[in-house]
């Protein structure tokens, strides 16, 4: 469903645009992208895409797990592969969504990102809690020291590779919402 994954820490205006830039060439080059291929003729993808928000469905039940989760703990930050803009247009798309979190960040390096995210919050590591729907993000959150880490089935993964490395997984939203009213008692 996401054209690209790549991740960038933003950075203000024209060096944004850059670093962005370089970013983008790195991941199109590791994927098989040529160099003969001018990156200027590959920039419009993305582009087309950050502008087509609207293409990504609201998961059935996120609002009221983001809702208890806004209840519950200290803090709720969204990492995702992509970069944060793009991350931020489409959560941003579903009216009211992005009331629930108090930080949105993109980053392909989740492990680092999480140890990151926590520094900059002030959060420990070993006291967070990680939801994920890919097999590789909830193994690189285990790697990062993180203390709970829960797996939910998407169109993005399968439920046996969730279950692969003794996660706790869920098949719903609703499903989470049950876990997590449970653990954050």
């Amino acid at each position: 469903k996401t054209l690209v994954h790549f991740g960038a820490r933003p950075v203000k205006g024209y060096q944004f645009r850059r670093a962005r830039i370089r970013k983008f060439e790195q991941f199109l080059r590791s994927r098989g992208i040529p160099k003969e291929v001018p990156i200027a003729d590959v920039w419009p993808i993305l582009d087309r895409h950050l502008d087509k928000p609207e293409l990504y469905k609201e998961r059935e039940g996120i609002r009221e797990v983001l809702a208890m989760l806004k209840r519950k703990v200290k803090s709720v930050q969204l990492l995702c592969a992509c970069i944060a803009e793009m991350t931020t247009r489409k959560v941003g798309h579903h009216s009211g969504l992005l009331d629930f979190v108090d930080g949105v960040h993109g980053d392909e390096d989740k492990d680092q990102a999480i140890a990151r995210i926590c520094d900059e919050t002030g959060f420990s590591v070993t006291k967070s809690l990680f939801v994920a729907d890919m097999d590789r993000d909830l193994i690189l959150a285990k790697q990062a020291g993180v203390s709970l880490v829960l797996g939910i089935k998407s169109d993005f993964s399968s439920l046996s590779h969730l279950l692969e490395h003794g996660h706790r997984v869920v098949h719903t939203h609703a499903g989470l919402l049950r876990l997590l009213e449970g653990l954050l008692m």
